[in-house]
C-alpha cells in the first residue's frame, strides 16, 4: 500500500473485507463494487467510493487520480473509521457486551 494512489477491489463477492480494513488503515481511498458486505466494512463517498458499473469503476479511479485532496481525505476518513470500528481493543468490547447481554437472558 506504501505506493498505492488508490486500492480497487472489484470483487463481485466479499465475505468481510479484511483487505479493505487494511487499505484503509493504510490512509489508501477505496474503490469497491457496491455488494455484499463491502457497503458495510467501507463508507462510501467518506472512505473512498463504490461502483456498479464498468464506467463508474473507471470514473471512480479517474476522479481519486485527478483530485490528490479528495483521495487524501478519503484516506485519512478510513484510517479513523478503522481506529473506531475494528481495532481489536473495540472488538473486545463489543464482543464482551454481546456476552453480557446474552448472560442476561
Amino acid at each position: 500500500y506504501q505506493h498505492a494512489t488508490a486500492f480497487v477491489h472489484a470483487s463481485y463477492y466479499e465475505a468481510f473485507g479484511i483487505v479493505l480494513i487494511e487499505a484503509m488503515a493504510a490512509g489508501i481511498p477505496v474503490i469497491a463494487r457496491n455488494t455484499s458486505a463491502i457497503p458495510h466494512v467501507m463508507p462510501d463517498n467518506q472512505a473512498g467510493l463504490l461502483f456498479e458499473t464498468h464506467d463508474d469503476l473507471v470514473q471512480h479511479i479517474l476522479t481519486i487520480c485527478d483530485n490528490a485532496n479528495l483521495a487524501k481525505s478519503f484516506g485519512e476518513h478510513g484510517k479513523q473509521h478503522v481506529r473506531n470500528n475494528f481495532l481489536w481493543e473495540n472488538s473486545i468490547k463489543t464482543l464482551l457486551g454481546i456476552y453480557e447481554e446474552l448472560e442476561r437472558k
